[in-house]
């Protein structure tokens, strides 16, 4: 059975290695699983779906020198 280990946000954003303030502002813009027990209350997280939202950010591609790379989040760039 799935573990049930719920966390509030300073200890999901330990978990993470991010800041807190970080966490609270982009959690929905970022995708991140989050759980709340009332339309206005506190976020919660589950570690295993912060695990699973890690791993899917991590997957790894193949560059064409043959060299395995991690995905990363590209940015638009506005040139000048």
């Amino acid at each position: 059975m799935e573990s049930l280990e719920i966390m509030n946000a300073q200890q999901a954003a330990d978990y993470l290695g991010v800041e807190l303030y970080w966490l609270q502002t982009h959690w929905k813009s970022e995708g991140i699983p989050t759980i709340r027990y009332s339309p206005r209350g506190r976020l919660r997280f589950r570690k295993s779906s912060l695990d699973a939202w890690a791993a899917e950010r991590e997957k790894v591609w193949v560059g064409t020198d043959g060299a395995e790379r991690k995905r990363t989040k590209s940015r638009k760039v506005q040139l000048v």
